[in-house]
């Protein structure tokens, strides 16, 4: 495959909003599973003694999977704590991590197999040295697997650069409340020429309070006709994810939600022959026109 990187100006790139990357698979045992699963997630440049988890799912067709490293030099005790859409504490996890040592499990696993009902986000502490970690959500099925990172922390505006909501894709968002006060949210819709394709949509969320839902759904069965991307706005800081997911259920994809843009951008790998291909957006979040240079470089 050829390697390609390409940068830009005063834009957010959807596929890769840094050097890195990796693809990653945490197998699960079904009957039915075929196990043809890939996901990618961006790769860590630091750690953190604090990371968010947005979203758990965990029902007749959907696991989550928890990846957590210790990037430290001293042996640290984690701590994982379950949270409800409501932000109250459900159940906590001890687990230790020595230096350098990885985990990863089901969300159901971290915590002996039983994980408290209602659970819908976690948020974990590292004792000693900084931690990372990452989150993957499959299908039973085998044919749906989608991975983001492990956030460390919040911001006051979110960008979500791709709405795909049409007869074969549907794309859903999840926001979470990490303040210690409830926040004022607006989600507004924009078109690809960015202009407000509709009403904005203003929700309120309590301390450690979340959301997730389509698009589709969030607004009320009818989004606003040319959405292309959406900004949220929120009063405190918040953390966001997007999953894309086809109709008929055989392929997904999630990214995180960015709090701001760059000047230049690198999209480390470009997949193009007989059985993949790239797909690459790019978002002005700035106040003014800006020309865009792509410059391609083959390894």
């Amino acid at each position: 495959m050829k390697k390609t990187r390409f940068g830009c100006f005063r834009t957010i790139l959807f596929a890769a909003l840094i050097f890195s990357f990796c693809i990653a698979a945490l197998p699960k045992r079904s009957a039915q599973a075929s196990n043809n699963w890939l996901a990618g997630i961006p790769a860590s440049e630091t750690g953190s003694t604090i990371l968010y988890f947005p979203h758990i799912a965990s029902d007749s067709w959907w696991w989550t999977g928890i990846g957590l490293l210790n990037i430290g030099n001293s042996p640290t005790n984690v701590t994982a704590g379950a949270y409800d859409i409501h932000g109250n504490l459900l159940g906590t996890a001890a687990i230790p991590l020595a230096p350098g040592e990885k985990k990863a499990n089901t969300a159901e696993g971290l915590f002996s197999g039983s994980l408290p009902e209602g659970s819908a986000w976690l948020k974990v502490t590292s004792s000693a040295s900084e931690i990372t970690g990452f989150e993957l959500f499959g299908s039973y099925n085998g044919q749906q697997l989608a991975g983001i990172p492990a956030f460390s922390s919040g911001t006051t505006t979110l960008y979500f650069p791709h709405i795909a909501q049409d007869n074969n894709w549907w794309t859903g968002i999840g926001l979470l409340n990490i303040g210690s006060s409830a926040a004022d949210i607006g989600i507004i819709p924009y078109d690809e020429h960015g202009s407000v394709a509709g009403q904005a949509l203003s929700i309120t969320l309590a301390p450690g309070g979340k959301v997730v839902d389509t698009v589709l759904n969030l607004f009320g069965g009818s989004l606003p006709s040319g959405t292309a991307w959406i900004k949220v706005e929120s009063a405190g800081e918040i953390i966001g994810f997007e999953l894309f997911g086809t109709q008929n259920g055989d392929q997904l994809a999630g990214i995180p939600a960015s709090g701001s843009g760059a000047y230049t951008l690198y999209l480390p790998h470009v997949a193009s022959d007989d059985r993949w291909w790239t797909g690459i957006g790019l978002l002005n979040v700035g106040n003014s026109t800006t020309s865009v240079a792509c410059c391609c470089t083959r390894s």
